[in-house]
């Protein structure tokens, strides 16, 4: 798990999935957690229990991810299986800390014949632009009924029950004569009130589902959610179709996290390809946990027919990576690059004139062998972020000459 600051790693061990069910039907422990030294993974083993009706699995949080600054926040994932109805799940969680919190997405409720959903691949030329603006020149879709699409499809009230200080009469009970006090666990890393369960906590997050029913067909999706705190507005999601099973092969998935004028904007990639993009959200807070996590969708528990085999399946996460920290010098730019130069790579090439290669086409070098003899002027292209401003460089030699503005 490639991220500065490891000491901010810790394990979570309690019980049910915050904001997603009340039946607490997944314990999460420490010994469904293991790290492969050879490939530098985090694999999180869901598992049945062999004497109750519930899963065990694992999660694991950092405490300090610095979401506020925004940035790119990145990880390779092999999500679990959904022949168990696993849910993989990496979240900010603006909670309590040593819990696990998530999202249910209603798939059960989603008309899959609905036309909104031929909406799928309207995300980005209709949201990631200022305008919004229909302009059939470079988007095909019309963005003003996919906007609606989102309010009117993809989103959802909680399901959770908030009790307020006025009841009505119809939500009047009688009280028991007896209470049920559940026992403690000394070792559950929330030793809190569990009726904090009940309460709303601003989150955001994606999840990969695979192998999901949808009538005769099995698909796979990928989840991106946000979540206001004590459901002050309806829960924002939007999922997109996956043309690759996530349970089969590791996958890079990117949330990029931009501070706007009216919010925050996030922005899902899969290996590189734009999936998805939620905008006007609240930033969270600083307090803010970052968490890998694997459990069972619709608190399924799959039966158990060999007691010496139960089912199981794995997650597993590797390169997680952060954007630079807020008070590094470098904030700004690639995070996994060398911050004290701009310079990617080096192209030579001969031309007849400047930025020409009409006499030798240009080609990626990495040393002065093969063209140091010529006297034709040589030019060399330097490969930067567009963040950067590069005039030009040139010399008749390999060691460059560099016009550039600065970069930090």
């Amino acid at each position: 798990m490639a991220t500065d600051n490891a000491d901010n790693w810790n394990m979570i061990r309690t019980c049910g999935v915050w904001g997603v069910d009340d039946r607490d039907t997944v314990v999460f422990r420490q010994e469904q957690l293991s790290f492969n030294e050879n490939d530098d993974s985090l694999s999180v083993t869901m598992i049945r229990d062999v004497k109750d009706e519930r899963m065990y699995s694992g999660a694991l949080y950092h405490s300090k991810p610095d979401i506020r600054e925004g940035g790119k926040y990145q990880v390779d994932v092999l999500a679990a299986s959904g022949d168990m109805e696993a849910v993989t799940s990496v979240v900010f969680w603006d909670g309590p800390d040593g819990v696990v919190g998530d999202f249910h997405v209603p798939f059960d409720d989603i008309d899959w014949e609905d036309d909104v959903r031929e909406f799928d691949a309207c995300g980005l030329c209709c949201l990631a632009n200022d305008t919004y603006i229909d302009d059939e020149s470079s988007c095909p879709c019309n963005c003003t009924e996919y906007l609606d699409s989102l309010t009117t499809s993809f989103t959802t009230t909680s399901s959770t029950t908030i009790l307020t200080s006025n009841p009505t009469s119809e939500s009047i009970t009688t009280p028991q004569p007896w209470q049920i006090i559940e026992d403690v666990d000394e070792d559950d890393t929330f030793q809190g009130d569990d009726g904090l369960k009940s309460v709303p906590y601003q989150s955001l997050g994606f999840q990969l589902h695979p192998a999901v029913r949808v009538g005769d067909d099995t698909r796979h999706f990928v989840v991106l959610w946000f979540r206001y705190k004590n459901d002050s507005e309806p829960v924002k999601y939007d999922f997109a179709e996956l043309d690759f099973d996530p349970s089969e092969t590791w996958h890079t998935y990117r949330l990029d996290v931009m501070n706007e004028m009216d919010g925050v904007s996030v922005e899902l990639f899969a290996d590189g390809k734009s999936l998805m993009f939620l905008s006007g959200i609240p930033m969270l807070s600083a307090d803010a946990k970052f968490i890998l996590s694997a459990w069972n969708r619709n608190a399924y528990v799959p039966r158990l027919e060999d007691v010496f085999n139960p089912p199981t399946t794995s997650a597993k996460f590797r390169g997680v990576r952060f954007p630079p920290l807020s008070n590094a010098l470098c904030k700004f730019g690639e995070p996994f690059r060398n911050g004290d130069s701009a310079i990617k790579a080096f192209f030579a090439g001969i031309g007849s004139q400047k930025l020409l290669d009409d006499v030798v086409p240009f080609r990626e070098v990495s040393d002065q062998g093969g063209l140091q003899d010529h006297t034709i002027p040589q030019i060399i292209a330097v490969n930067v972020p567009q963040r950067y401003t590069l005039a030009h460089v040139h010399t008749n030699k390999i060691k460059p000459v560099i016009q550039t503005d600065k970069y930090m």
